[in-house]
C-alpha cells in the first residue's frame, strides 16, 4: 500500500509540472503569435525565411535572447543569438495575409455608406486568417490611414475615402491644335 501510495503521489506531482509547463508553453506561444502579429502587420512575410534573415542582419547586435533550462538566478543566465525556424507553415486552407492597411481598405470599401467599426474588422481578420492580433492594432491602423487621408471617421465608425479622380484637359493634348490656330 506504501509503495501504491507513493507512486501515485509521484504520478500526481509530475502532472501537475506537466501542466505547468504546457500552460508555460501556452504563454510563450500566445506572445509569439501576437509578436508575428505585429509584424504582419508591418508587411513583413513571417513564415519566410528570408525575411527572418534580413531581420536577424539588420538588428544583430541588439538582440540576444535568454536560453533558459529551467528557473536560475539572474546572475547563471547566458545569453545566445537563436535562428528562427518556423515551426509550421500556414495550412492550405488559410489564405496569405496581406498587410493590415490593405485588408482594412477592403473591408471599408465593401462596407460603403454604412462604414465598419474597428471590432468587426479585426474579428473578420482574426476568423479569415487564424490569427490573434492586438486588440489595438486595427485602431492605431485606421488612425495612421486617416492622417494619409484614405479613411475617414464619424465617432467610432470609419469609412473608405475614394482617391481623388484624375483630371485631364480632354482637348490639351490633342496634336495640331496650335496649327490651326496660327
Amino acid at each position: 500500500m506504501t509503495r501504491h501510495y507513493r507512486a501515485w503521489h509521484e504520478r500526481r506531482h509530475q502532472l501537475k509540472i506537466a501542466e505547468d509547463a504546457t500552460a508555460a508553453a501556452k504563454v510563450q506561444a500566445d506572445k509569439i503569435s501576437d509578436i508575428e502579429s505585429g509584424l504582419r502587420g508591418m508587411g513583413y512575410d513571417v513564415s519566410d525565411n528570408a525575411v527572418w534573415k534580413a531581420l536577424l542582419d539588420e538588428v544583430r547586435e541588439d538582440i540576444k535572447q535568454r536560453v533558459v533550462a529551467g528557473p536560475q538566478p539572474a546572475s547563471a543566465s547566458s545569453y545566445v543569438v537563436i535562428e528562427h525556424q518556423p515551426q509550421e507553415s500556414p495550412s492550405p486552407s488559410t489564405p496569405k495575409m496581406p498587410k493590415i492597411q490593405g485588408i482594412l481598405l477592403d473591408r471599408l470599401q465593401e462596407a460603403g455608406e454604412k462604414g465598419s467599426k474597428a471590432s468587426p474588422m479585426r474579428q473578420f481578420i482574426e476568423d479569415k486568417y487564424r490569427i490573434k492580433i492586438h486588440d489595438k492594432t486595427v485602431g492605431m491602423t485606421l488612425y495612421r490611414m486617416l492622417t494619409k487621408g484614405l479613411v475617414r471617421r464619424e465617432g467610432h465608425t470609419w469609412f473608405f475615402v475614394p482617391p481623388p479622380a484624375e483630371t485631364k484637359n480632354p482637348g490639351g493634348d490633342t496634336p495640331g491644335q496650335i496649327d490651326i490656330f496660327e
